[in-house]
């Protein structure tokens, strides 16, 4: 089936915002006074943000309500990303191109509305997307396929016309479960993302395949 949606996920891929997550991550650690890790990070890296406090609660990390975390955890977290969000390289250029071909373009991020709203808005791209599906809007998260299903639905195209792309393993399992296609741009060069069709070092090269795939029409 030709392609007439792509669906990006934000952190990490569009967003350079891993670190900002890391920081907020330890600053309400700090704020709270429960021990964090630095091996926490690439345990959670695709992952909802309440879920992981649930775990982190389950595993007696701290002992307030992870829901109360939550909220605490998002202001921290929307303040440094006000303050020091980038961009992914060559993101603009694969926004551009998707435009171009008058493809459908929506995000499937785990992350929540509140903080998923800011990132568009700071880096200027809300009007590249007629779809926007976010983490608290679905029962299971990645890598269960409901999240690239409702950004789907939400763009009124087939998921077999989608082509999703992805940065964490979680995701890519998600978004091949939804029975997209996948490019995978990883985080981190361990991140196991061989279920993707294609993995490119960046979303320029993302926009390679993109293009490739337009001609064959594949």
């Amino acid at each position: 089936m030709s392609i007439a949606g792509v669906i990006f996920d934000v952190d990490g891929l569009m967003a350079d915002s891993e670190p900002l997550h890391r920081a907020a991550w330890h600053e309400l650690g700090r704020q709270c006074g429960f021990p964090t890790y630095a091996t926490d990070a690439a345990e959670s890296l695709g992952q909802r943000v309440i879920e992981n406090l649930r775990r982190r609660h389950a595993q007696g990390r701290f002992r307030q309500d992870p829901l109360e975390m939550l909220d605490r955890y998002h202001d921290i977290l929307i303040g440094l990303i006000r303050e020091r969000l980038g961009p992914k390289p060559g993101l603009r250029d694969a926004l551009d191109f998707v435009g171009a071909q008058g493809w459908r373009c929506g995000t499937a991020s785990s992350g929540d509305r509140v903080y998923i709203d800011v990132v568009l808005d700071v880096l200027d791209i809300r009007a590249c997307f007629q779809a926007v599906a976010t983490g608290e809007e679905v029962a299971e998260g990645k890598p269960h396929p409901a999240l690239y299903a409702l950004a789907a639905a939400r763009l009124g195209v087939p998921p077999g016309a989608c082509v999703a792309l992805e940065d964490s393993p979680r995701g890519v399992r998600a978004a091949k479960a939804a029975g997209m296609r996948c490019i995978a741009v990883p985080e981190t060069a361990d991140a196991n993302v061989s279920e993707a069709d294609a993995v490119c070092e960046s979303l320029l090269g993302a926009r390679d395949v993109l293009r490739a795939w337009s001609v064959r029409q594949v």
